[in-house]
């Protein structure tokens, strides 16, 4: 069976254990497997070195054939050139958010009758109001209509939808999915790269973290995040020499993030950037 796997963020952009490992695990159980993604440019904005913003790029990652677009400012027309190029399949795996690239999906089910899998990580449009990234009431209602609209357009079209969570197969129900179309697939940990480990000492020491107990968040820095509530929370404990935050990750709030920590003098903040998974 030939499967594209559809989605705008992949290897070596960070957090996508659904991404390359997912591949490689049904590459390994016999699937032929087509990844369609983006230029990778996450979590900061900037395409990375070795890429380019071409019509398209092809490469091999770990035997998974990678077809690449550029983005936008319309994800939907970056993938749908994809699904011109990437040939026939028997199904597609569609990667949500965000539900904008669902476009090229509904191509290929038009004119090659190509079944979708919609797997829905996030719920839209609550996600997009929840940011904060659209201030005021008209433009978060007009938000909410048409993007409400779109994705039960999607939902309507895909064969499965598959959630992370009872909560959200419930919503969808709400708005009028059948239930026996909603799979529950919680999210997992690839167990290699995350597992308990020993102490290393000359670690700690680099990044600064020997001799303190240190709360750690690690992972993308955007608005969604709400990350300056960890600075509120350390400007309450800078009384206590012993705690330290650590924010490992970058995206597009660390610049403002950074600025905060120094104008607060934050003592009990390090960033630590992004970090590899071993």
């Amino acid at each position: 069976m030939r499967v594209i796997f559809l989605t705008i963020t992949f290897e070596p952009e960070p957090g996508n254990f659904r991404g390359l490992p997912l591949a490689r695990w049904l590459k390994a159980r016999g699937y032929d497997i087509q990844v369609l993604t983006a230029v990778p440019q996450y979590p900061e904005g900037r395409v990375y070195p070795g890429y380019h913003m071409h019509l398209w790029q092809r490469e091999v990652l770990d035997g998974v054939p990678v077809l690449r677009v550029p983005i936008y400012p319309s994800h939907d027309k970056s993938a749908s050139i994809g699904a011109a190029l990437i040939g026939p399949a028997d199904l597609v795996y569609l990667y949500d958010p965000p539900p904008t690239n669902g476009l090229a999906s509904l191509v290929l089910k038009l004119f090659r009758g190509t079944p979708i899998v919609h797997h829905i990580a996030d719920m839209w449009p609550e996600t997009v109001i929840a940011s904060g990234m659209l201030r005021g009431k008209h433009l978060q209602g007009f938000a909410t209509l048409a993007l409400g609209k779109w994705c039960k357009f999607l939902y309507h079209h895909a064969s499965v939808i598959t959630v992370l969570s009872p909560g959200f197969k419930r919503l969808l129900v709400e708005r009028g999915v059948p239930a026996k179309k909603v799979e529950v697939i919680y999210n997992w940990a690839d167990e290699q790269s995350f597992c308990p480990v020993e102490r290393d000492p000359a670690m700690a020491r680099e990044l600064g973290m020997d001799a303190r107990f240190n709360i750690v968040y690690a992972g993308n820095m955007g608005p969604v995040q709400g990350l300056d509530n960890i600075l509120a929370a350390a400007r309450l404990i800078q009384d206590q020499p012993r705690i330290q935050i650590v924010l490992a990750g970058t995206g597009p709030s660390e610049p403002e993030l950074r600025r905060q920590a120094r104008e607060f003098g934050l003592r009990n903040v390090r960033f630590i950037g992004q970090r590899e998974y071993a």
